[in-house]
Formats: C-alpha cells, sequence, structure tokens
C-alpha cells in the first residue's frame, strides 16, 4: 500500500481520512504469469496499481497477438475503454511476470472521487500523464524507423527495455526478434551510449 501511497502524493497530500479510505477499500491480490485479468469481450471491472511485476496488454486477431503497452511495478494499469466505458474488452491483459496488484473497482473509485474532491484531482492528474504518453509512444511508433524508436525507448523507458525479452519488445515495435536483435548489434558495433 505505501507504494501506491507514495505515487498518489506525487499528486496531492494524502489525508489520514483518505489513507484509511483506500487502505479499507483497495484490494490486495496476487498472480501468476499467464493469469489473464481481462478477456477479450469481458468489462474490465478494476482498476490496478501494480506493486510488483509486470503487465501485458494485446490484441488477439488471426492468431496472431499485437502487444499494445506493458505495464510495470509503480504503474496504473486498466483496460482503459473498457473500464471507463463499461463495455466488452477488444484486448487482453496478462500477467506476464508473476504480480502483487492492488485494485479498486469502477463503483469504489467514484465513491472515493465523490468523498474526496483532491483524489479526483489526482486521477485526472495521473489519466492525463498516461494518455500524453500513450499519444507520444504512437506517434513515435509511426513515424521513426525502428532503429531510431528503439533509442527512443531506451532512453525513456530503460526498466521496460530491460525487462522485457526481445520477442516481448520486438511484438511492440512491430518487428520481428531477429530484426531487434540486428539493431541492438549494430549498436554495440558502434559504441552508442544512451542517457535514459
Amino acid at each position: 500500500m505505501q507504494k501506491l501511497l507514495t505515487t498518489l502524493q506525487k499528486f496531492i497530500p494524502i489525508t489520514d481520512d483518505l489513507e484509511l479510505y483506500l487502505r479499507k477499500t483497495v484490494r490486495r491480490d496476487q498472480y501468476k504469469k499467464g493469469h489473464k485479468l481481462v478477456r477479450t469481450g469481458q468489462i474490465c471491472e478494476r482498476l490496478y496499481f501494480i506493486e510488483q511485476g509486470m503487465l501485458r496488454l494485446y490484441v488477439k486477431h488471426n492468431n496472431k497477438e499485437y502487444s499494445n503497452w506493458f505495464m510495470l511495478e509503480g504503474d496504473i494499469a486498466t483496460s482503459v475503454t473498457s473500464f471507463f466505458d463499461q463495455s466488452r474488452s477488444l484486448e487482453i491483459m496478462e500477467v506476464i511476470k508473476d504480480c502483487i496488484l492492488l485494485s479498486i473497482s469502477g463503483e469504489q473509485l467514484e465513491e472515493a472521487y465523490t468523498k474526496f474532491p483532491d483524489f479526483r484531482k489526482a486521477g485526472q492528474r495521473i489519466m492525463e500523464r498516461y494518455y500524453a504518453q500513450d499519444n507520444r509512444q504512437k506517434i513515435h511508433l509511426m513515424t521513426k524507423e525502428a532503429d531510431e524508436f528503439y533509442q527512443y525507448m531506451v532512453e525513456t523507458h530503460p526498466r521496460m527495455v530491460e525487462e522485457l525479452s526481445d520477442k516481448q519488445l520486438a511484438d511492440y515495435m512491430g518487428i520481428t526478434p531477429q530484426h531487434l536483435s540486428r539493431i541492438k548489434k549494430d549498436i554495440r558495433e558502434k559504441g552508442i551510449i544512451f542517457k535514459p
């Protein structure tokens, strides 16, 4: 719970009442690698905070998987459209490294927003930050060559690059693992050093 409180404190002061509410309301669960938190066609009922582990959002189409994003320790995660619209999810949210997740339901989140207006502000700021990040990622993914995008990922998301397998990262980038391996080899041979 302390990691969640620390994350929220970056946006708002945490009052004793808010902390007590969160300690009573937030659920803590452990999941093993491979567990599907949300499947295609299900409605995502919860907003998660990753205390430990790693998640992946992806779409499966014609027996091929297309990774949408990866979430690490300290991130907030959900199937955004499904959770906020309460619509059937188009994507799958899967545990890719054993996780400890803190979560809250949509109803509980709304109750917290009503009882604690500052908490609503924190939620808004967090969503703005994630929306901006997602938009930036998509633009870079569309406009950069694979080697440039890899460099961008190393500089902006070094932990993710370190923790993902080459297959997972290549899948997200829309290239083969072999192509990614060639990019890494070329970077090593040129002696390029990235500064995260």
